[in-house]
Parts: structure tokens; sequence; C-alpha cells
């Protein structure tokens, strides 16, 4: 039992110490990672890389201001604040960008990895309770001790994560540092980049083409030392607290590309200036050698004197290009630019050698008018020597062989084009004398003689010239095929030659040449017209036969057909009766293509066929607007064509065409008048009401529905109008069927009189109103429609729920006021018959109803009253009892009194009927009591003028113009009278409808009326 104890107790310790161990463990590793946090969350001072001019002025002021032990003691202080960096970044130049390499990720992965051995380093150590060697001392044979979490479990906690999280910000937030101070590189990476594309050749290229000055390589030159400096200044290497940047690779990569550059300027502008100099001076030692040259002959002077000019018209060239190898010169030595001895030798000479140039040309000009003395004497030799040799080729020109018919061709040509050959040279020389002369500023001579016998040898070339071509190109038209000819080629020709030898006629003297080849060039000129007309491309088989028996020859148009024969057959005798043939051949062309046209059109135009109520294989034609207006057209055309006089040749095709056109018109107009009349009688024949009741007409019209749409079903196939719309006998059939139609409409128009002559009230209604209802006498329903116009009062009639019921209860109006038409109407038979009835109930109904009013009236309230009758009815029985007072008025003893009283009585009855009005009342209700307000305002204002006017019996005029309702107890209904005119009351139903003021207008109206009807 002891050692029982004793090993609880050993076991206990062993546990605490276990325990003791993994919190030991535990807070290790939270040290561990607090000092690594310590360790990367140093914060990096503020970045300055450059700084201003200004600023490195007041810097260097304050740091000489200070004493030695002040400067020391300053550096130490910023030795010291600085942060010992943990990291070593490289920032490199690739493929244009900046990169870090390592890059920050990599160093957060390791960063990751150091924490993570962190634990892995603590869980290398094992625990006591693992250790069996020790747990079999402390336990009991077949105990066992559990071991809960395991060492990695024990040691990680939240405090472990948020430190992992918190180094893992700290190195990202150190590199977004080193990102910032990467972005401060990037204006000069960028700048350098410009500077690596720049291209030697191309500068020079830009300056030579005057896009570049030279202004902008001084800025250039300047801008490249400033980078240089710049970049020079860059430091190599950047603390930013844990992390250094390594920047010195960078930089001496940035470094040589404006040291690039600028060794490129230097190179360039000596280049540039060495180029411009030695053009230059090329031309300044050319002028100076033309200047100074020999003058032995007049060439030499001439010679000088242009290259004076040419260097006159130079001198503001020259002066420019002086001030550019100058300036350029300048700028070489500002920039310190290195240039051969040699070059620098030459260019010390430049101003020498312009400044000698100068001379020459003074030198030049001042013997200028000694020179041209001299020579213009000779020059006026050789002008008389040119004339002189004028007017020996002239005298040549003169011989007999010249003018000589019997010459041969070739001869003459011969020699005249020798003597035209020394013209041109002597011509040469005189063009040489005048252009000395121009140059020496004297007078231009004369060459009068010269010119002359140009112009004779000239005329005189031409002659013989066109006298052997005018016999070639003869020879070869008449040998040529007649339907190669090309007479407008010809006939240009031709005019050419007749133009040369009216020329040579007026120009020379007179001979035999100029009349022969005159008289053969006029004779072939006369055969053009009848060539021409020959050749009329409109010329058919017709007319041609018609030429033969001009001629009285056969014409045979084969191959051997040529100019030549056409010629031996003196057609030039025929040559106005050709003419003739030939006009009416082009007017007939111009006939025949106006017919083509035509034909042409019509191939092309097509019915527009539209399917008809979506019904199969039942076609109509849709607009015909353009097939109208291309028959007029066509129409208009064929008759200009007939008042043609040239149109006997094709007047059986045009009569033909014009025939067919108008078969066409005519049947197109038949074609027309049938669709529209099978249109409308379709739909009143597709009722089988109207079948049964007009069987003889539905077979008729039936017979011509199959002939229509059997048409219009080969016209949907074959759509091209003239074609289909000419087919032989349609147009008798399009007759007889409209005559067909023409009668079934008569037909049915008697039946719908017969219709009308059973209910007159039918006469209200269109045709096409009326056969809509007779079309569906068996549906009852189709009468509501059009119930408004054979009853004015009555909307529709009220059948009951059920759709198919015959009964009629009662008809209702537009206000929606509902009066009964007594029991047992039936809508049975004809619709006529029916509606006949429904008129009689109507009457019979309002007679009941105007009965009950006149006995109720007396009884009830009147405000009571009005609300529970019709409203026909209440303005009628208001109106009766209304007269009946009135009476009762005049038989008083007093009836002016009697008057009085009845006036107040019908104002109290108004302010009754107003105070109705005020209270709720149905919108029916409300227009029944605004219609019998007006009513007994009306009223009220004649029983006033009654008794203003002191009227006192009913003869007289004042009561007897005023329209009267009176109930006859005889006869048991309501009288309507006024003046000596009198009605019975007529029970048409009016509905509620509205009643506007009555005015002393409206009265007379109603006089001139009821008087008309009582006439």
């Amino acid at each position: 039992a002891a050692r029982r104890s004793e090993q609880r107790k050993l076991l206990c310790f062993v546990k605490l110490a276990d325990y003791m161990i993994c919190d030991t463990l535990h807070n290790l590793l939270l040290d561990s990672e607090e000092d690594l946090l310590r360790v990367v969350h140093k914060q990096p001072l503020p970045l300055v890389l450059e700084k201003t001019a200004d600023e490195e002025v007041a810097e260097a002021e304050r740091v000489a201001k200070l004493s030695g032990a002040e400067r020391k003691k300053e550096e130490e202080d910023k030795l010291a604040i600085l942060p010992v960096p943990l990291f070593e970044v490289q920032l490199k130049l690739k493929d244009g960008d900046l990169h870090f390499v390592p890059s920050p990720s990599e160093y957060q992965h390791k960063m990751d990895a150091v924490v993570r051995g962190f634990v892995a380093t603590l869980c290398t150590c094992s625990r006591l309770l693992a250790q069996d060697d020790l747990m079999n001392q402390v336990l009991e044979p077949g105990m066992e001790v559990e071991m809960g979490s395991t060492l990695a479990e024990l040691i990680e906690c939240e405090t472990h994560t948020e430190l992992s999280a918190d180094i893992k910000f700290s190195v990202a937030e150190a590199f977004e540092s080193a990102l910032m101070a990467k972005e401060t590189y990037k204006g000069h990476v960028a700048i350098c980049a410009e500077d690596a594309q720049r291209d030697q050749h191309q500068l020079t290229a830009d300056y030579t083409e005057g896009t570049r000055s030279l202004l902008s390589f001084k800025e250039d030159w300047h801008e490249f030392n400033s980078q240089k400096k710049r970049i020079g200044k860059l430091p190599r290497s950047i603390d930013l607290g844990i992390i250094r940047i390594n920047s010195e690779q960078l930089v001496e990569e940035l470094l040589p590309l404006p040291a690039r550059c600028i060794s490129q300027i230097e190179v360039i502008l000596p280049e540039l200036a060495a180029e411009r100099y030695h053009a230059f001076i090329a031309e300044v030692h050319s002028g100076s050698t033309a200047l100074t040259a020999r003058i032995g002959q007049v060439e030499d002077f001439v010679g000088k004197l242009t290259a004076l000019e040419e260097l006159k018209e130079r001198q503001l060239q020259f002066n420019k290009q002086l001030l550019e190898i100058t300036s350029l010169y300048e700028v070489i030595e500002e920039f310190n630019i290195f240039v051969p001895e040699m070059e620098l030798a030459a260019y010390a000479t430049l101003n020498s050698d312009f400044n000698s140039l100068k001379e020459h040309m003074e030198a030049v000009e001042t013997t200028r008018d000694e020179h041209v003395s001299l020579f213009s004497k000779q020059l006026e030799e050789e002008v008389d020597k040119i004339n002189k040799e004028a007017t020996n080729i002239r005298n040549q020109a003169q011989a007999e062989l010249v003018l000589d018919q019997s010459q041969k061709n070739e001869d003459v040509i011969k020699y005249m084009s020798n003597l035209k050959e020394e013209l041109m040279e002597q011509q040469m020389g005189s063009k040489r004398i005048s252009k000395f002369q121009k140059l020496f500023k004297v007078m231009d001579s004369s060459y009068q003689e010269l010119e002359d016998c140009m112009m004779d040898v000239d005329l005189k070339l031409n002659l013989w010239t066109s006298k052997r071509e005018w016999g070639e190109l003869t020879q070869d038209w008449g040998a040529m095929k007649f339907e190669d000819v090309d007479v407008n080629a010809m006939e240009e020709t031709v005019q050419k030659f007749y133009k040369n030898v009216c020329k040579a006629e007026r120009g020379l003297p007179p001979n035999k040449v100029v009349p022969i080849q005159k008289e053969k060039v006029e004779a072939f000129r006369g055969t053009i017209p009848v060539i021409a007309s020959l050749r009329n491309k409109n010329l058919k088989e017709r007319h041609w036969e018609k030429i033969e028996e001009i001629i009285q020859l056969p014409v045979v148009r084969d191959d051997t057909f040529t100019l030549n024969k056409l010629m031996e057959m003196q057609v030039l005798n025929f040559a106005e009766e050709i003419a003739v043939v030939s006009t009416e051949a082009t007017q007939e062309g111009v006939l025949e293509e106006m017919l083509t046209k035509v034909n042409n059109k019509w191939s092309d135009i097509e019915f527009s066929v539209l399917p008809y109520k979506e019904t199969k294989d039942t076609f109509i034609l849709g607009g015909v607007e353009d097939v109208m207006t291309a028959l007029e057209d066509s129409m208009v055309t064929m008759s200009t064509i007939l008042s043609s006089r040239y149109v006997a040749g094709i007047r059986t095709e045009v009569e033909k065409i014009e025939k067919q056109l108008g078969l066409f018109s005519e049947t197109l107009d038949e074609w027309m008048a049938v669709q529209k009349g099978w249109m409308y009688l379709e739909s009143i024949f597709s009722a089988p009401d109207i079948q049964r009741q007009l069987p003889s007409e539905a077979k008729a019209f039936y017979a011509v529905d199959k002939t229509m749409k059997d048409i219009m079903r080969k016209v949907k196939d074959r759509p091209a109008a003239l074609m289909i719309g000419t087919t032989p006998g349609w147009l008798e059939t399009f007759g007889k069927a409209n005559e067909t139609l023409d009668r079934i409409q008569k037909n049915l128009e008697e039946y719908l009189e017969t219709k009308r002559m059973a209910f007159p009230r039918f006469y209200f209604l269109s045709n096409d109103e009326l056969l809509e209802i007779l079309a569906q006498t068996k549906n009852v329903q189709a009468v509501q429609p059009h119930m408004s116009k054979c009853f004015d009062g009555i909307k529709s009639l009220d059948f009951g729920d059920d759709p198919k019921s015959i009964d009629i209860f009662s008809m209702m109006s537009a206000e929606g006021e509902e009066v009964s038409l007594g029991k047992n109407l039936k809508a049975r038979g004809n619709v006529e018959q029916w509606l006949t009835s429904v008129e009689k109930a109507m009457k019979e109904s309002l007679l009941r109803e105007t009965k009950r009013g006149w006995v109720t009236y007396p009884n009830e309230s009147r405000k009571e009253w009005v609300l529970h009758q019709p409203a026909q009815l209440v303005l009628v029985v208001s109106q009766v009892y209304w007269v009946q007072d009135v009476m009762a008025c005049f038989n008083s003893t007093n009836p002016v009194a009697a008057m009085k009283a009845l006036y107040d009585k019908n104002v109290t009855t108004l302010t009754q009927m107003t105070e109705v009005v005020r209270g709720f009342l149905t919108n029916l209700n409300r227009k029944i009591m605004a219609a019998l307000i007006t009513i007994d305002v009306h009223a009220r204002d004649i029983v006033n003028h009654l008794h203003e006017t002191k009227v006192e019996k009913e003869i007289d005029f004042g009561w007897q113009m005023q329209l009267r309702y009176y109930w006859n107890d005889e006869k048991d209904h309501c009288l309507v009278r006024q003046t000596n005119a009198h009605f019975n009351y007529a029970y048409e139903y009016l509905g509620a409808q509205g009643r506007l003021v009555v005015t002393p207008m409206t009265d007379r109206c109603y006089m001139t009326l009821t008087g008309a009807l009582h006439l």
C-alpha cells in the first residue's frame, strides 16, 4: 500500500513536471515570436533620393557653418538612428521594368518557414509521459495514463496565431516601403529607355529634312548631361527598416545610356559640319573656277555670264549655308567636341574662299559691257550669214520639180526633206543667237527670211507628203471590207487632208499639183455621206431591198463586198435616195427601240397576288397602281410610235402590241370590277341564312365564285401581268361574271327593299348593316348593335342571361334605364316580324306606364314619385298636371290672382326638386332630375309671363302658343296641342336623354314644326 501511495505521488509529480515543460515550451515559442516581431517591426526613415538645386545649396551652406566636431557628431547621430537591415534585395531592370531579386513573396515564404520552424523545433522535445522507461517505474503493471493533447496542439494558441500574422504583416509593410522606393527609380528608367531608342542615323536624317534644328541638339546635350549627373547621384543602396535595396547594378546599367546619347551628338555634329562645309566649299570653288575661266569665244563669255547669274540667284542660299556651317562649328567649340585638325584647318579658310568668290563676281560684272560689245558684233555677223543661207534654201525650194505634177512623190519628198533639215540647222543657230542676245541684254535680231523660207518649205513638203499618204489611204479604204469601214474616223481624216490642201492652195503660187490633189480629196469627200448612209447600223434587209431597187443592182454583202465594189455600182448617183432610206432606217430604229423598251418593261411587271381572308387557295389581286401606271405609259408610247410617219416598216408588230395592250386594259378593268363585286358579295352569300332566302342568286354567285378562284390560282402560279392578262377568253369570262354580279346585286337590293317595306325602321340602316342582321336570323343577338339606329332611345334589348334565349323582357336605354316590355314577347320568325312586335310592345308598355304614372302622381310625394318612373314619362305626366293647374286658373273667378298663386307653387316645387338634387342620387336619377328641373323652370317662366301679361282666357294666344299636354279620359291616352295643331302622343321610347334650356327660339321652332305636321 505504501508503494502504491508513493507511485501515485510520483505519477502526480511526473504529470506536473510534464505540464511545466509544455508550458515552458509554449512561452519559449511566444517569446521567440515576439523577439522576431520586434526585429521586423522597425519603421523605415523618410526616403529622399534626390534634392533640388536650391536644397543642395542650402544644405551645403548649413554644413559649411558647422565646426569639425559638430559635423562629426551629426554623422554619428545619423548612424546611430539608422536601423540595421535584415534583408538585402537587388533592384534590377528586366524587360523594361524594375524587379526585386529575390522578390517580396520569396522573403514572405521564408519568414513563414522560420515561424513554422519554431514550432517544429519545439515539437522535437519528448514529453515525460511519453517516455516508457520512466513511466514503467511510476505506473503499476496494467495501468495506463492518458496523454491528452499533443505537444504541437498544446503549444499553438490564439496568441501564436496573432503573432504569426503580425510578423507576416510587418514584413509585407516593410516591402511596401521598398516598393515605394522602387517607384522613385521608374522616372529615370523611363527616360533612359527613351535614350536607348535614339538612333544616330535617324537624328542625322531629321536634321537634313529640317524636322530637327541645331537648337534641339544643344538642348539635348544639356539634358543628357543633366541625366548623367542625376543618375550618378543616385544612391547605390537604400536602407528602409529591415530591408536594404541594392541598386548599384541598376545605376551601372542606366549610367551609360545618357553618355551614349552624348557620344552620338559628339559624332553627329562634326559629321554634319564637315558635310555642310565640303558641299558649300565645292560650290564656291566651282563658281570661282567658272568665273576665272579664259574667254576665247562667245560661248566662253556666255558660260561665264550664266555662271554669274546663277551665283547671284544663289547668293541668299550661300549666306544661309555659311551661317549654318558657322553655327555648327560654334556649337562644336562650345561643347568642346573633338574635330580633326585637317577639318579645322579647312574651316579656317571658309571666309577667305567665299570672299574670293565675291571678288571674282565683281570682276566679271566690271568687264561685262566690254565683252558684250565685242561679242554682239560677232553675233550680228552670224545673223547675216543665217539670213543669206535661208535665202539660198528658198531659191532651191523654187525648183521646177517641186510643183511638177509629173514628178515622183518620193523624189520630191526627199528633195524637200533635205532642204527642211538644212533649215532646221539654221533655225537652231538662230535660237542660239537669240539666247545669247537675251543674256547680253541687247535687242533680238530678226529672222523673217528664215521664217518665210520655213513656211514655204513646210507647205510644199506637206503637200507632197499628203499626196503620197492620200494615195495610200484611198487604196486601203477601197480594199477594206465595207462592214469594217469606220465612217467617223474616215470623215475626220478626209477633213484633215482637205484643210491641208486648202492651206497649200492659199500659200503656194498657181500650179497643177494642188488643184489635182484638191479635186481628189473633194471627190472622195463627196462620197462620205453615201458611205455614212450605207453604214447605218439600223439598216435592215427591207432597207437594202429598197436600195437595190434604187440602184437597179443586187448588193451582195459578203466578205468580198468592199468600198471599191460599192463605188463601181455608181451609188453616188443615187445619194439623195439612199439618204432617204437611211433616214427611214434611223427613225425606224428609234421606234423599234421604244417598242423594245415597252416589251422589256412588261417582262418584269407581275401582279401582286394576296391571300384572301386566310382562306386556303383563295387569292385576290393586290394593288395594281404600278400596273396601271405602266399600262398608261405604254399606251402613250404606242400612240407616239403609231403617229410617226416612219412606222410603216414596223406597223404590223406595233399594231400587234397595241392590240395586246388594249386587250389587257379592257380585261383588267373587267377583272377589277369582278373582284370588287365578288369581295362584296362573298361575305354576304357565305351566310347560310342568305343562301336559304336567295337560293337562285346564291347559285349564280357560286358559279362566279368558282370561276374567280380558278383564275386567281392560275395567276398565283404565273403572275406575269401582260401574259396572264391577255389569256384568250378571259375578257368574255369577266364580262359575263360582271353581268351576273350586277344581276345578283339588283336582286339583293330588291330583297332588302321588301324587308324595309315590312319594317320601315330598316331604312335607317345601310345595306351592309341590314345584311349583317339578315345573315344571322337565327342569332337574335345580332340585332343588338343596330338597335340604336332603329329606335332612337333603345340601345339594346334584354333577352335574359341565356345567350340563346328568344324571350324579350325589357328595353335598355344608352343611359342605363330599363323599361319592361310586358310578357310573352319573343324573337321568333323573321327578324322584321319580331322587331315589329317589339315596336308595338314598346308603345303599349309606355302607354301602360303613362296611365300608372297619371294615376299615382296625385297620391305620392313628387320627390318620391319622380324617382320611380321612366324618365320620359316623368316629363309627360308632370306636363299634363301642370297644364291642368293652368286650366284651373283660367276657370277660377280671378284668373290673375290664381296665376300668381300657381307661380308661387311652381317656385316651391323647384325648391323641393333642388333639395332632391342635393341628396344622394344615382346617375340615372340625376339625369331625370336635370331634365325635369329644366322643364319646370320653363313652366315657371310661362306662368310668370301669363301673370304679367294678365292672360285670363284659355283661347288667348299667349297660352295657345305653348306646347301643351292633356290626358284624354275618353280615349285613355295623352294628347299634345299647340295653337290649332293637335296630335296623339306617339309613345316612342326616348330614354333618359338630357334637355337643353328652353328659350323663346325653342318655342318658335316648336310652333313651326307642329304647324307643318298639322298641315
